[in-house]
């Protein structure tokens, strides 16, 4: 039998929810078990509520970095682009940064992929490669015309404004 946060999730908008959270805190852990676990189509659809109402390193997510990073390669492109997201909003502690680093260099590889997933994948190697240098010559061969083309405009537009900070 759905939980009365599984059935918000397949039913309501995105701003019921959220506002449904916000009156519910104690319903994080369950969002969180929810986005890790693959349970389609709650899922997907809770971690694209997390990601709307977590705190900036939020600490209840913190330990489970290492689990996202496993998973991340595995999910459907929907839950992959939460899933980046989230991860965009934690500081991922260095021993974790490797393992991230290669699950977003081969997302972004997967031409194939939507746009949305390859832009949050590269969102992530791009700070990534802003704190350690050595990975620019890496970004760019992974900018390179195969890998830029069947971006949408917009998308491959914010990829040249990330290539043109001065980190990069």
């Amino acid at each position: 039998m759905p939980t009365e946060l599984e059935n918000l999730l397949n039913a309501n908008y995105k701003a019921d929810i959220i506002a449904w959270m916000r009156l519910h805190p104690e319903a994080f852990d369950e969002a969180l078990a929810l986005t890790l676990a693959e349970r389609s189509p709650y899922s997907w659809r809770a971690s694209w509520v997390l990601w709307s109402v977590m705190e900036k390193n939020d600490a209840r997510i913190r330990k489970h970095i290492p689990r996202i990073i496993r998973i991340l390669r595995e999910r459907r492109d929907s839950e992959q682009r939460e899933l980046l997201k989230i991860l965009q909003n934690m500081h991922i502690p260095t021993r974790h940064e490797g393992p991230l680093f290669d699950a977003c260099v081969d997302l972004w590889r997967s031409i194939g992929k939507p746009p949305s997933v390859r832009h949050n994948a590269f969102r992530l190697i791009a700070a990534l490669a802003a704190k350690y240098p050595e990975l620019r010559a890496e970004v760019a061969l992974l900018t390179r015309r195969e890998y830029m083309d069947t971006l949408s405009p917009g998308v491959r537009h914010s990829i040249q404004r990330m290539l043109q900070t001065p980190k990069l």
